[in-house]
């Protein structure tokens, strides 16, 4: 969609199969006390993602992207990721990484949270 010296930002469309397995296998179900719902579930779904990076100068990149997952057999089952990240080099090569991700599922499998975050600093070194 743009793509210029320093950034771009751009879109995808497509299709996603996701093998889920569930652990403890089988999975017991919180509204029907001795009843276990299957181990596993395949998941069919169209994707969505769009993406931005910008390198920001030569030592600081951000980079952040959307990602939304629609099941085709029951489309209120949706899943969307955000993730944002900034990369700083800070000498040779060596990165520092500072990312915050958002995770949510419409409906979860029982007993866990609809919204999940994520937050790390990381320490990458480029082999190449």
């Amino acid at each position: 969609l743009l793509k210029e010296t320093n950034q771009r930002f751009w879109a995808e469309l497509g299709y996603d199969v996701t093998y889920d397995n569930y652990d403890p296998d089988p999975l017991p179900d919180p509204d029907n006390p001795g009843v276990f719902l299957s181990g596993h579930e395949v998941v069919h779904s169209v994707r969505g993602f769009l993406g931005y990076d910008n390198k920001l100068n030569a030592a600081l990149t951000f980079v952040t992207g959307v990602e939304t997952l629609v099941d085709v057999e029951d489309t209120g089952d949706v899943r969307v990721t955000w993730d944002n990240a900034l990369h700083s080099a800070i000498g040779g090569n060596f990165q520092l990484e500072a990312k915050l991700g958002l995770q949510l599922d419409t409906k979860p499998v029982p007993g866990a949270k609809k919204l999940d975050t994520l937050t790390t600093l990381a320490l990458i070194y480029a082999l190449i």
